[in-house]
């Protein structure tokens, strides 16, 4: 008899104990995200079984982006906002993430997301916010329809086989690609699952190797070099970058499937190349609008007199653009090519943040706009920049990152690239609209 009573105490115990967990877990979480570590964080290994209630996720999302977002939000969000609080009051087992992107349509800005915390790993990998141990050698995109998308044809010497653009990622080693771990150990294997857009599906067994330099020459010849700046701005671009711009040669800059990456290693990258207070950009936040951005220094190879020439097409984003701007409007004799056609590229003039949430979500929230540095200064949101649209063949497929998959048939290609945009800028001229 007393066992049975010390056990029910030892029950009324542990629920109580559970009820004021419950209670409090928002501020625990709270204070896991406080620390800026909430990934490798005990607090967080506690949390990972428990998500905010959908009241709790609107109140979250709300604030950061009343708070944040680039600029005063209208009726359309006050609207959205007063619709969201009442479902999520109404009924509490409501999907919270559909609820969430219903409200941030409001904004107008299809940047400004929330990642679950079961992509948040997967995002870190394919994007700029964390550095993967080993890649795969492709490159892939979030389409409208959630599927992570081929950006770029590519080739695969060593199998035969290729990817094309548009084919879907289904899954990786069985498990559905959105939830997948794309990075690994360099060496390790990965068997991939791809649709095509006529509904074909293939399966390819790819290795991965090391990340590949931020800043590689991908084909070079007599007085000629081109030089890949990767598919991403980080903090190792400035460097690598100014380990490689020796000699007085034609230099090709491949802005091709470059994604943006870090906002501030863009500038810092642009302003190797020109005197200083010169304009890199103009930026306007919520509290700040109209500030000047410019070079507080001359850049080490500001007077160089090798012709330059950036390559651009459709992917090219962000803090890419940005660099190429800054570029191209600072030297009018610096030319500006599309590649396989492309007229214009991406058109994404936002910064973004991430926010993490209690529960482990992040919030992508656009906090400010840039505008490139050309008088009067543009906003290339949705439109891009417009390079000359020299239609080169041999510049559409991007060159391998993995030695692995690298042949000479490629090597090929790249070599027939550089010639192609030299003899485009050539012909063409040098100050495109």
């Amino acid at each position: 008899m007393l066992f049975r009573l010390e056990i029910l105490i030892l029950g009324v115990r542990i629920v109580h104990s559970l009820d004021i967990f419950c209670k409090y877990r928002k501020k625990i979480a709270t204070a896991c995200a406080a620390t800026q570590l909430i990934f490798m964080n005990p607090c967080y290994a506690m949390m990972e079984d428990t998500e905010e209630a959908p009241i709790d996720l609107v109140t979250d999302v709300v604030r950061i982006v009343e708070r944040e977002f680039y600029e005063e939000l209208g009726s359309e969000w006050s609207s959205a906002k007063r619709r969201a609080f009442d479902v999520a009051r109404a009924d509490p087992d409501i999907d919270a993430y559909a609820l969430i992107s219903d409200l941030l349509i409001a904004t107008g800005d299809k940047f400004t997301r929330l990642v679950p915390r079961s992509e948040v790993s997967r995002l870190r990998e394919v994007s700029d916010i964390g550095a993967p141990r080993g890649v795969l050698g492709i490159q892939l995109k979030m389409n409208n329809k959630k599927q992570l998308e081929v950006i770029a044809n590519k080739k695969f010497g060593s199998t035969g086989q290729a990817l094309k653009k548009g084919d879907v990622l289904l899954q990786v080693d069985g498990v559905p690609a959105t939830k997948a771990t794309l990075d690994g150990d360099p060496g390790s294997t990965a068997r991939l699952l791809f649709e095509r857009q006529n509904g074909q599906q293939y399966e390819i067994v790819l290795q991965r190797s090391a990340p590949p330099a931020p800043v590689m020459t991908i084909a070079s010849g007599p007085n000629k070099r081109m030089l890949r700046l990767g598919t991403s701005f980080s903090k190792a671009t400035v460097p690598a970058l100014s380990s490689l711009l020796d000699g007085h040669d034609t230099l090709v800059l491949d802005l091709r499937g470059n994604r943006g990456g870090v906002f501030e290693a863009g500038l810092a990258s642009a302003a190797q190349f020109l005197e200083k207070d010169a304009p890199l950009t103009t930026i306007s936040t919520r509290s700040a609008p109209q500030q000047v951005r410019k070079t507080d220094y001359t850049g080490p190879f500001s007077r160089t007199k090798r012709p330059i020439i950036l390559l651009v097409d459709q992917d090219t984003a962000s803090a890419a653009e940005l660099f190429a701007a800054a570029l191209h409007y600072n030297k009018k004799d610096i030319a500006l090519i599309g590649a396989c056609g492309a007229t214009h590229t991406f058109g994404k003039a936002k910064i973004q943040r991430a926010e993490t949430l209690p529960g482990g979500d992040l919030l992508l929230i656009s906090y400010a706009v840039y505008l490139t540095p050309q008088n009067p200064p543009k906003d290339i949101s949705g439109y891009g920049l417009s390079p000359l649209d020299a239609s080169i063949s041999s510049c559409c497929s991007y060159p391998s990152t993995t030695d692995d998959n690298a042949d000479n048939s490629e090597a090929t290609r790249q070599e027939e690239c550089l010639d192609a945009t030299i003899q485009a800028a050539a012909i063409i001229g040098h100050h495109p609209k």
